[in-house]
């Protein structure tokens, strides 16, 4: 019953640019219109899917969780990513332009999980809501490991929550504002700087 949906060069707002990949056998697949308040599912298992690439253009260079409509047209309510290899390109690969942001505030939240590869991509996680987790990186492998190319980074402001399990994890800055909650439990991390704000809990273990 999940729907995957992408957009195409012809706008959100054509419904022809909208399909549904995983459908089921014999059915039509699903034409609509999306909102923000789709979800976003990845699943090899349940799809078929084995590599999955977002790639934004220099002048609108975000793709937002959880964001409004202020934050630019590229949107969903949350991802999950499940045992599936995906890149988020930034073509630029500038520093200043993050390309997946992720806001709390508004419900969403990104988890990557069991078995998943992700390439590489700059992660800004916003926070906003104690309740959630912006960011969970569980039995996968996150960035290019031993290497910092691409600028590979996990930002985060001040009181986003991030848990990392079972994974392997590289890029150039992990950085963050006060207030946060960072948990890694049995992980290798490598990366050029791991900072955490004021009046942050980081729990390393097992790592």
């Amino acid at each position: 019953g999940i729907t995957l949906l992408y957009q195409s060069d012809m706008g959100w707002d054509n419904p022809l640019s909208w399909i549904q990949i995983n459908t089921p056998s014999g059915q039509t697949p699903i034409q609509r219109v999306p909102t923000a308040d789709d979800d976003l599912v990845f699943s090899f298992s349940m799809s078929g899917i084995s590599s999955v690439g977002f790639e934004t253009d220099d002048s609108d260079p975000d793709f937002n969780i959880g964001g409004s409509s202020a934050n630019g047209p590229a949107r969903c309510r949350s991802m999950h990513v499940s045992n599936t290899s995906i890149s988020f390109d930034n073509p630029s690969f500038v520093d200043a332009a993050p390309t997946v942001n992720v806001y709390t505030s508004n419900g969403g939240f990104l988890i990557i999980d069991s078995g998943s590869n992700v390439g590489h991509g700059q992660f800004a996680l916003h926070g906003g809501n104690p309740a959630i987790t912006d960011l969970q990186i569980l039995h996968s492998t996150y960035g290019t490991l031993f290497s910092h190319a691409d600028w590979t980074d996990i930002q985060w402001d001040a009181g986003a929550r991030l848990r990392f399990v079972g994974s392997k994890l590289g890029g150039y800055n992990f950085v963050g504002g006060a207030g946060a909650n960072v948990f890694i439990d049995s992980s290798n991390i490598e990366t050029y700087n791991f900072i955490v704000g004021d009046s942050s809990t980081a729990t390393l273990t097992n790592s």
